[in-house]
């Protein structure tokens, strides 16, 4: 298996100690071949390098407009060129972990039954319900708001035509660069945020994030989760 091990880092967190966490899970990996990545999200044109990255592994510098998911695409964008088609991604958010061994057996099973990425995802979460393949939907969306953001208006406003939402959670993407290149095809830009202005939580974070995301790949593919309690922790 050829494997790119990526994290999506707010520099502006400081949370180094999340990085040398994931150094040390990817170390332990049983992989032949593996290559950690991180896409350091930054308020700044030219954040330092955290010191915690390995000097063998690839930094991706981004200004933060658009949090995990514009992490996720600019990890892409740089590594496509780099790696084979079928090289595996998994990516994740700097403060979300793995604690059982099995995930990576597991979520590449599940990318074996033509899920075009696997997740993760909360048992419960808004008034969403976990339904089969382990996604979550919202049908219709109506006047459903977060932090007295209304999604709707938030998708007329950045051009995100979505008849239903279906997702997983925000911590967790496996996939790889040949399932990314397809998401591209179908879709463009991962996230349809403003490029120009900085990350907002809910707005870019969660409604064109998280749910916006996956909500797109529902229009052409299949994808599907693994459970958060089973197989990951979020930490602070």
């Amino acid at each position: 298996m050829n494997l790119l091990y990526g994290i999506c880092y707010y520099e502006g967190s400081g949370k180094t100690h999340n990085i040398t966490r994931h150094v040390d899970i990817f170390n332990n990996l049983d992989v032949e071949h593996k290559q950690f990545v991180v896409t350091v999200m930054s308020d700044n044109p030219d954040p330092p390098r955290p010191r915690e990255v390995p000097d063998d592994a690839i930094v991706i510098n981004s200004f933060n407009w658009g949090g995990t998911i514009a992490g996720l695409w600019v990890f892409f964008k740089e590594c496509k060129g780099l790696f084979p088609a079928n090289t595996v991604t998994a990516f994740f958010e700097e403060d979300f972990y793995p604690t059982n061994p099995d995930w990576l057996e597991d979520a590449r099973r599940l990318l074996d039954c033509d899920n075009i990425y696997v997740g993760e995802h909360l048992r419960e979460f808004w008034d969403a319900k976990v339904i089969e393949n382990n996604t979550k939907y919202m049908n219709p969306i109506g006047n459903w708001s977060v932090h007295e953001h209304v999604a709707l208006d938030v998708y007329k406003a950045n051009d995100v035509d979505l008849d239903h939402l279906r997702w997983t959670d925000g911590g967790f993407y496996f996939s790889t660069i040949k399932n990314l290149k397809q998401i591209e095809d179908k879709i463009g830009v991962f996230h349809k945020g403003n490029q120009q202005t900085k990350y907002h939580h809910t707005i870019d974070g969660i409604l064109l994030g998280e749910v916006g995301f996956p909500s797109l790949i529902n229009k052409h593919f299949k994808f599907t989760g693994l459970a958060r309690a089973d197989y990951f922790i979020h930490v602070d």
